[in-house]
């Protein structure tokens, strides 16, 4: 259904220019597809898209020449592209198109069962005072881990202030946003996760000791390494490999527990333990240490002020639903309520 409206945007905007152009594609389509299914009885989503995507080519090449001076004709062809490549194109489909009317947006699970459509309002605000300030808004499917250190750069670019701490949920606790925290001298006040029962679980890096300047590991039996590879992962994280020697653990008595068993479910006598540890995790042992403290638990404790931002600009300030679409207008819309939010907050601060 998605496909059809992206392709009858695209008509309707070559309909500008060539009537009789439009109107023989999308019979072409429409016969195409009528032929896929007299032939096969059954015609696949894949293989709709692929008929779809061939027609689609044509007419592209027919109004190339079109395209550059013409907005609404290049907009409707670029939105039917994406909508085509969610589907036809490996690793896309986390960032599919969900409306023709608004291409910007996007859904997300913001929870297991809640899916959200729209677009995300990610702010930082001054634990005193309560006052936002700074803000990004992006569409719902960009993760909030991923806006942290854009949000105190910008902080320090327009306000010329420097968080001396940053208290936030733990699905801002990623490596790199503590890492970039402990580089840029900030305390990160950043929970981690609740670590599951581990009574007979089979031993993770939390079972590792690694050195504060991640050079070596010690596994649970005592045993250490400093053999090590630095590797690059798809998404250009770095991280290294520790590899212990194959006579630490031929007869070490938690192998059970340590090695990766094979498909007959036995561990190879001559196998050996691999621990894959992130390249700055320093930052991580850092902040372990820092979460045992009183400071850290006084600070945790103070980060649903941002949450009470939300609420206030949901419920008075009309952040629930936005008046235009398309994110360029969605961003007026959210920073308006941003600034509305900030000035009652500000008269409260004042006069009450």
């Amino acid at each position: 259904q998605l496909l059809r409206q992206a392709f009858r945007r695209v008509v309707r905007e070559v309909a500008r220019f060539d009537a009789g152009l439009a109107a023989s594609s999308e019979d072409e389509l429409e016969r195409a597809i009528d032929a896929a299914y007299d032939q096969d009885g059954k015609v696949t989503v894949a293989r709709q898209y692929g008929i779809t995507e061939e027609h689609f080519r044509k007419l592209y090449t027919r109004m190339h020449e079109r395209l550059a001076s013409d907005e609404g004709l290049r907009e409707a062809f670029r939105v039917c592209r994406d909508v085509l490549d969610a589907k036809l194109v490996p690793g896309k489909g986390a960032d599919a198109v969900i409306s023709v009317v608004d291409p910007d947006a996007r859904v997300a699970h913001k929870t297991p069962g809640n899916l959200k459509r729209g677009y995300k309002d990610h702010i930082i605000v001054d634990e005193d005072s309560e006052i936002i300030l700074a803000s990004v808004q992006t569409p719902f499917n960009v993760r909030d881990e991923h806006k942290c250190a854009e949000l105190v750069e910008k902080v320090a670019g327009t306000l010329e202030l420097k968080p001396q701490e940053v208290s936030a949920d733990k699905v801002y606790g990623t490596v790199e946003n503590r890492a970039y925290l402990l580089d840029n001298g900030m305390t990160a006040n950043i929970g981690f996760p609740k670590e599951p029962d581990r009574e007979n679980a089979a031993f993770g890096i939390r079972d590792f000791t690694v050195s504060d300047d991640v050079s070596s590991v010690t596994c649970p039996a005592g045993k250490t390494t400093g053999d090590c590879r630095i590797r690059e992962a798809k998404d250009h994280k770095k991280f290294k490999t520790f590899h212990f020697p194959v006579g630490d653990c031929r007869d070490c008595p938690l192998r059970e527990r340590c090695l990766e068993r094979n498909k007959k479910g036995g561990i190879p006598k001559n196998r050996t333990r691999r621990l894959t540890v992130p390249f700055r995790y320093d930052a991580v042992l850092h902040d372990r240490r820092h979460c045992e403290t009183e400071a850290f638990k006084d600070a945790y404790d103070k980060r649903s002020k941002v949450e009470r931002r939300f609420a206030t600009m949901v419920r008075n300030h009309g952040l629930r639903r936005c008046r235009s679409t398309g994110l360029s207008r969605a961003k007026i819309h959210i920073t308006l309520a941003n600034t509305a939010c900030n000035i009652v907050r500000m008269v409260n601060l004042v006069y009450v």
